[in-house]
């Protein structure tokens, strides 16, 4: 307060009034307030709890940073995560009348580029790791005939409404199905199935309507041995489109015929059965049944099951699956030695198939048996007609197959026996033909064998041997006894390679050939310990 009449200020008070009157001293600028003024920081503690103020003005004042931190947080969240939750529940909502994918957290893949040209064999590179690399090759042909083997005939999709389709490929496009499913073709071409699995499995993921995709998955399951779980994917095939029965059917028709190639018969069976299981009336599967028990020996049951094949192939089915069966019962017939039989039915596969070389051949080598019957009961002129009805489909049979090694040895034993008729005839020189061309089928026969099966027949030896004996005498009767001999020593060369491979009571007549070279070359103890074990097996030349 201003004091009129004097000259000093209140003690109390720490400064000059802002004018003094009477007084001769320039005022100081304000600093403070004047004792009659209600501080701010009184006032806000008038309006606020007790305590609070204190706290809030430490906070502020020593902590501004944390504030602008807090205040940078709350708006990241409304302006970043916030729309992108309402997004995610807005497309749950649309998506909720579709199977959910479970696409969790996976390893990395391998990355797979397929390069499928009409004009050459596709490169596969796999990149397992980026510090290793390994290469898988596939051509076109196998590719295409796995993918053909899995796909069911109607597609990836099957026969699902267009409505679903196109909810499936809004939701997760088909093309990357897609290449999940020919990634895993490729490690199911090289039969590693564990991986090719988890390929078929993302395609699913992917695409839940993609039936190839759960085929796949299945054989893969099936061929790592887990048959159940295989099942199941089958079933979730079959719930997609039900004609899909038909693929599955083929698949392990087709598996089937692969461990046949391999030499498991029994493995093969097992998946034409499976096969039979998921498409009773599936004929193929009857057909390669048949075929798998024939190679087994149980020729009554390859009878069974190719006749089964003919009764369901309709009138539509391709000629060469209906002749394959027939041609299957035609050499199980052979087997059992109905000749007649299986006579009739090679002829029939032939006619359905003229290009089929097993039953051109199994047609010439019933008619060598039965000429080699006749000529056991010494009717030579029949025999001599059915061994040329054996030459004549042999030779068709070698036309057809070039190395068909049984095929070559039949029409050798065929021209053997004609050129034994010929001899017994005395007619020497018809005979000498006959026997050249014996041996010429004998050598391939032989050949043949020994390159693609790495093994021997010691008959066709030893008719090459007989072959060589009556060459042998046909020039003592020419007086050509240099020429003679050396036929002699072959002779015996080729008869001794059979006697050491075949039983002495299956075939005695050999001991007498090689007895009978032995004694032209002059060597008469061994022609006669010869003769011996001849006779002792039974054989008694007439």
């Amino acid at each position: 307060m201003e004091k009129k009449g004097g000259d000093k200020t209140p003690k109390r008070r720490t400064r000059k009034a802002d004018n003094v009157i009477g007084g001769n001293k320039t005022p100081k600028r304000r600093t403070g307030k004047m004792d009659n003024e209600i501080p701010r920081k009184e006032e806000a503690a008038e309006k606020l709890p007790k305590g609070l103020w204190v706290r809030f003005d430490e906070w502020f004042s020593k902590k501004w940073w944390v504030g602008v931190s807090g205040i940078v947080a709350l708006a990241t969240f409304f302006y970043l995560i916030w729309p992108s939750k309402v997004d995610n529940q807005k497309n749950d909502i649309e998506n909720q009348d579709l199977p959910k994918s479970t696409n969790e957290a996976q390893p990395p893949k391998p990355s797979i580029n397929i390069d499928v040209q009409q004009t050459q064999n596709p490169v596969i590179n796999i990149d397992v790791q980026q510090t290793q690399k390994e290469t898988v090759t596939m051509d076109k042909e196998t590719f295409d005939y796995l993918l053909q083997m899995i796909a069911p005939p109607q597609g990836a999709y099957g026969n699902l409404s267009k409505e679903t389709i196109a909810a499936a490929e809004r939701n997760q496009p088909l093309i990357t199905a897609e290449n999940y499913f020919k990634q895993g073709m490729v490690y199911y071409n090289n039969e590693i199935f564990y991986e090719a699995a988890n390929y078929f499995r993302e395609a699913i993921n992917k695409n839940p309507y993609y039936v190839a995709a759960y085929l796949g998955m299945g054989f893969s399951l099936e061929l790592n041995g887990n048959s159940d779980e295989a099942k199941e994917y089958f079933r979730k095939a079959i719930n997609l489109n039900f004609d899909v029965e038909n693929a599955i059917a083929e698949g392990y028709s087709n598996w089937g015929v692969r461990f046949l190639d391999n030499g498991n018969s029994e493995k093969a069976i097992e998946y034409f059965q499976k096969a039979i299981d998921y498409k009773s009336d599936f004929a193929v599967a009857y057909a390669w049944m048949g075929w798998a028990y024939y190679q087994k020996g149980n020729f009554d049951l390859a009878i069974k099951h190719s006749l089964e094949a003919i009764d369901l192939y309709s009138e539509h089915a391709g000629t060469e699956k209906v002749a394959f069966a027939y041609a299957t019962m035609g050499m199980a017939y052979y087997q059992k030695e109905n000749f007649d039989l299986a006579i009739k039915y090679c002829l029939e596969a032939r006619r359905l198939d003229p290009e089929h070389a097993n039953a051109c051949a199994f047609i010439g080598m019933a008619y060598y048996r039965k000429g080699h019957y006749d000529f056991g009961k010494e009717d030579f002129d029949d025999g001599i007609g059915n061994f040329d009805l054996a030459i004549k489909y042999c030779l068709e049979a070698t036309r057809i197959n070039t190395e068909f090694a049984d095929a070559y040895a039949f029409i050798g034993m065929a021209y053997f026996y004609k050129g034994d008729n010929d001899f017994r005839k005395e007619d020497f020189d018809a005979s000498i033909g006959k026997f050249d061309l014996a041996i010429k089928y004998f050598l391939y026969a032989i050949d043949l064998y020994s390159k693609h099966a790495g093994t021997d027949v010691p008959y066709f030896y030893a008719y090459l041997g007989m072959s060589y004996v009556y060459k042998g005498d046909y020039y003592i009767g020419k007086g050509d006894f240099d020429v003679a001999n050396r036929n002699f020593d072959v002779a015996i060369k080729y008869c001794e390679i059979a006697i050491d491979k075949i039983p002495a009571n299956e075939f005695p007549i050999l001991y007498y050939f090689i007895g009978t070279a032995y004694g032209h070359l002059g060597n008469q103890i061994k022609a006669d310990d010869f003769y011996k074990k001849a006779e002792e097996q039974g054989f008694m030349p007439k």
